[in-house]
């Protein structure tokens, strides 16, 4: 008979045993997928990656940075094009967009144009229940998570170490890595004038 670490709740008599294949499974601590997320008192994050949210009024960035881990900034922005500024100096993140009815057009055009652009930035949309309906659309449009409610940002505070502990950036530039790779060393940048014909 199968046994279980679980006591009974009260008022039940019995508990239904564990079944032998979830009892396999490996816990939390020993499979190595599902630690992976930074301790918050030990992550150390790249400067080159950013969180960032375009809202018109704060309220999500504010209870968003109560959330995070405190060596990760949440960069504030309050339109589309500020928001791609910001997204533009860094090398990946993660762009918060909330999603609302007088600016539904923008913040669609925004996440198309994020999607196409900024590979390495994840995007979260943030909105009302009244919104739920446009999941579909705006997980096409290339979101990863959907929250329709400030109750759920611990999940969202969660998504966000785990995607920037997974971003890797090459210490040299392209041209760097490009010169490297060929053999012999990299030349001066006078040895690649056009020669005086005269």
């Amino acid at each position: 008979m199968w046994t279980t670490k679980h006591a009974p709740r009260k008022g039940l008599k019995s508990v239904r045993p564990l079944h032998p294949f979830l009892a396999r499974l490996p816990t939390r601590q020993q499979h190595p997928s599902m630690t992976d997320r930074p301790d918050k008192n030990t992550a150390v994050y790249s400067p080159r990656v950013a969180v960032v949210v375009c809202e018109r009024d704060g309220i999500w960035a504010a209870l968003l940075d109560r959330e995070l881990d405190t060596s990760l900034a949440v960069r504030e922005t309050r339109t589309p094009g500020e928001c791609l500024d910001v997204v533009t100096t860094f090398a990946g993140g993660v762009v918060v967009c909330e999603l609302t009815e007088a600016h539904l057009n923008d913040t669609l055009a925004l996440m198309m144009n994020l999607n196409l652009r900024f590979p390495a930035f994840r995007i979260v949309v943030v909105t009302t229940g009244k919104f739920a309906h446009l999941e579909p659309l705006v997980r096409e449009l290339g979101a990863i998570h959907v929250i329709t409610s400030p109750r759920k940002l611990p999940v969202l505070a969660d998504l966000i170490p785990r995607h920037l502990a997974r971003l890797h950036f090459p210490s040299q530039s392209m041209t760097q890595r490009f010169w490297g790779n060929l053999p012999w060393p990299e030349a001066e940048s006078s040895k690649f004038e056009v020669p005086d014909p005269m």
